[in-house]
């Protein structure tokens, strides 16, 4: 009777479906933000660097800065085997522009799917001014609202 038991204990493991490969997370691409005049340009660059900091503490995704994976494709020369390695297969984009608002500076973000280039999610946030402090919690909010809507 025992090794019966044992038998159909085998066998339903056996029957038992393998468990899915886990799927590997989406890898968002960060294009650099788009900043209006009144922004000077190595703010803008801080910004974008803020943007893909923020995505990143969210969690279940990789985030590539796009202008990062186009410096090293470029860095191959003509290597299609270094190319290769360093291209990215992005699932989705984040853009986004600062621009100003009535009130303040707004920061606004879109997520895209990359294959149809459709939007999936926007956000946007608010800072009082052009300060680097304010717009860099602006940046924060308004990450945190585009993935939090998508989900």
């Amino acid at each position: 009777m025992i090794d019966s038991v044992r038998w159909f204990g085998v066998i339903a493991l056996a029957l038992l479906p393998a468990a899915a490969p886990a799927r590997p997370a989406a890898t968002l691409g960060v294009a650099e933000l788009s900043c209006s005049k009144e922004i000077p340009r190595s703010l803008c660059v801080r910004l974008t660097e803020r943007l893909v900091a923020a995505l990143e503490e969210q969690g279940s995704h990789a985030v590539v800065r796009q202008s990062e994976a186009r410096k090293k494709q470029r860095a191959c020369r003509e290597d299609a085997a270094c190319v290769a390695r360093h291209r990215t297969a992005f699932d989705h984009i984040v853009s986004g522009t600062v621009r100003p608002a009535e009130s303040g500076v707004e920061i606004s973000l879109r997520l895209l799917d990359a294959r149809r280039m459709e939007k999936l999610a926007e956000s946007s946030a608010e800072a009082p001014s052009v300060q680097e402090k304010e717009l860099l919690a602006g940046v924060d909010e308004a990450a945190r609202k585009l993935l939090a809507e998508k989900r």
